[in-house]
């Protein structure tokens, strides 16, 4: 469909399920389908008001970009993910050109944010995707696992530690892995570490020793040692 757009005046069957909030301003946009008014173009005001008769609509038009970033750094598909939007992320990912790593806020890309916002769902929906690399790095060369052991999400860490493609091993900007953190969780006796330890330990291609009945998979570098507890924390920037 050409961006000249038409859309105020399709038959009443078409139109949108809240006229009265999208169709206005959709008329504002009719010499470009992806101006931005005040803070959003017609697919993130379409996205936000959870209108999917709009969304596909406007998924037709071939010069819709749909992963253009507003001044906010979010786009149509972070705002469906934060929204735990499960039906309108399936909708965008029909498009082929949509940037799975387009950061939202400028930060985390749409895996990320699905996991901060523990939107399991669309988690396993964006894994499924081709498009999806499992271990791609934020800007601190975090990958989804990380920060899953980092927020402590038992869920997420073993939903992710059964895809084939997984790296328990992959180091980030300081060279932790996710199964360094995992220990340095387990030794703060943080909720869930020991069975997040235990189900990373099982994936890491880190040669298991024993000595005397102690497992020595993990021994923790002098640098990454702990200097308390109740100081560790994550930072999420």
């Amino acid at each position: 469909m050409s961006s000249a757009l038409s859309y105020p005046n399709l038959p009443l069957g078409q139109q949108s399920s809240q006229p009265d909030a999208l169709q206005k301003y959709l008329c504002m946009c009719t010499t470009d389908i992806n101006k931005i008014h005040g803070r959003h173009t017609p697919l993130m005001l379409a996205v936000q008001a959870w209108d999917h008769a709009a969304v596909d609509l406007l998924l037709e038009y071939d010069d819709l970009r749909a992963s253009q970033c507003n001044a906010y750094g979010q786009t149509a598909l972070s705002m469906a993910i934060t929204q735990g939007n499960v039906s309108t992320v399936r909708q965008l990912l029909r498009r082929k050109d949509i940037d799975f790593y387009s950061p939202h806020r400028k930060v985390q890309q749409p895996l990320l944010v699905a996991l901060e916002y523990q939107q399991y769902e669309i988690l396993q929906m964006l894994l499924r995707d081709p498009r999806a690399k499992i271990n791609q790095k934020n800007h601190r060369g975090q990958t989804l696992l990380h920060l899953a052991v980092i927020y402590g999400d038992l869920h997420a860490v073993v939903s992710l530690a059964r895809e084939e493609l997984i790296d328990v091993d992959c180091p980030d900007q300081l060279g932790e892995t996710p199964l360094m953190l995992a220990a340095k969780l387990h030794a703060c006796d943080q909720p869930n570490s020991v069975k997040i330890h235990k189900c990373l330990l099982s994936r890491s291609k880190v040669r298991v020793h024993q000595d005397r009945g102690v497992n020595l998979s993990f021994r923790m570098p002098r640098r990454f040692s702990i200097p308390s507890c109740s100081s560790y924390s994550a930072s999420f920037e």
